[in-house]
């Protein structure tokens, strides 16, 4: 994989660097969100919940409104418009005083945040399409480096004052509208040198792939993708809960997001060479990494040690290192060339949807059922809906495959 990442433009470090910058910022006060809600405002957790349940609608709204304008203002309008809004949005949270103005302008910067998104997964492709699934894996680890670097420090900065963390979000959107012009220069540069290349190979920006069959394809894997969003959000809603009920402290908690973004950043380029060495298809990267998923879900229904959380947490954070870069790789590849930031918009809001449901579904089965039901619940709905996802790829596969062969003869 370090091999590959030295072949890549310019404009990419540039941009994967932006990433960082910019989820490094987002993770200073992400974790401390529900915090904020209940302490400064004194609202109860069930309220905090409904806010960011809210948060995330709006987001999904986002997620389709960003894909649809990436395919037609380009990629420069949106970035800097959802930095820009983000930066006065955070602003105003530091000087909020009221519950219904705070919440109001989290859930605004939901929608910022969703607008983001189709364009963080579309632009890698665009930029470095002849890179494939390692434009994506390189964005991936940075952006994980920032989630790691952001929540190591939020901690620090809250316990002195909430407000070093607003500022702290807010200067690294500074940070990144500074970098924006010269980025785009280069990223014009970069386009311009290999449009024709795409042109003719279409090879990682969209295979032709008939649309009604593609945008089936689209549904079935956003709609995979928000169940394992499901089963992933457990990790921060139920399970510091559990951690708690059997005398495990939070800081043991906050240790297990360490092991993930230590692994992520430490342990990618072992799953690339894995993955060239197996040759193994993005369908099949999907698939593994879900059946993973399925694992780390049986092992925290089990889970009465903390040994066990680290364990879930190891088998899970391989899982998403195989399913999370591949999502964006396979929905290029059945996007068509006009509208990859549409289709990866769509795919996204998964994303957005299982962030929606994934808190309210497992806090009530855990309440009413307890953690193993709960759980194994979870193992089960990602086993269903991995194996039809599997199924249904295969087939598209094999049907690409041979419609090549005819065009070849």
């Amino acid at each position: 994989m370090i091999k590959k990442w030295k072949q890549m433009p310019t404009v990419m470090w540039i941009l994967a660097v932006c990433f960082m910058v910019n989820t490094l910022g987002e993770s200073l006060l992400w974790p401390l969100q529900m915090t904020y809600i209940h302490q400064q405002f004194g609202q109860s957790l069930t309220v905090g919940g409904f806010v960011l349940f809210f948060h995330f609608a709006i987001a999904f709204i986002g997620n389709l409104i960003g894909g649809y304008l990436y395919d037609r203002w380009g990629a420069k309008r949106i970035f800097t418009l959802s930095i820009s809004f983000s930066f006065l949005i955070v602003i105003l949270m530091m000087s909020a005083k009221e519950f219904y103005l705070y919440a109001t302008l989290l859930l605004l910067l939901g929608f910022s945040k969703g607008m983001f998104l189709p364009l963080a997964r579309s632009l890698p492709l665009q930029i470095w399409p002849e890179g494939g699934r390692d434009a994506v894996n390189v964005t991936y680890v940075m952006e994980n480096l920032g989630v790691a670097l952001g929540a190591a420090c939020s901690g620090f900065l809250g316990e002195v004052s909430m407000n070093l963390v607003f500022a702290g979000n807010a200067f690294t959107y500074i940070l990144v509208l500074v970098a924006t012009p010269y980025l785009f220069r280069r990223l014009s540069q970069t386009i311009t040198e290999t449009e024709n290349e795409i042109e003719e190979s279409k090879s990682a920006v969209g295979k032709v792939v008939d649309s009604k069959r593609g945008m089936f394809q689209l549904v079935m894997l956003t709609s995979f993708f928000s169940i394992l969003i499901i089963s992933y959000v457990q990790w921060q809603t139920v399970v510091p809960t559990y951690l708690k009920s059997i005398d495990i402290p939070l800081t043991a908690y906050g240790l297990l997001w360490t092991v993930n973004g230590l692994l992520v950043v430490t342990g990618q380029p072992f799953v690339t060479w894995l993955i060239r060495v197996t040759r193994m298809k993005l369908h099949m990267q999907i698939f593994s990494g879900s059946l993973l998923f399925v694992i780390t879900m049986l092992i925290l229904s089990q889970a009465t040690h903390y040994e066990w959380f680290v364990l879930g947490m190891v088998v899970m954070t391989f899982g998403e290192m195989l399913v999370w870069p591949a999502v964006p790789a396979r929905v290029a590849e059945i996007a068509p060339k006009d509208k990859q930031g549409f289709y990866q918009g769509i795919a996204v809001s998964g994303h957005s949807v299982g962030r929606m449901i994934g808190p309210l579904l497992g806090g009530y089965l855990f309440e009413q059922l307890g953690n193993q039901v709960m759980f194994m619940s979870m193992a089960a709905i990602c086993l269903l809906t991995s194996v039809l996802l599997w199924s249904y790829q295969l087939k598209s596969y094999k049907r690409q495959s041979h419609w090549g062969s005819e065009q070849a003869s």
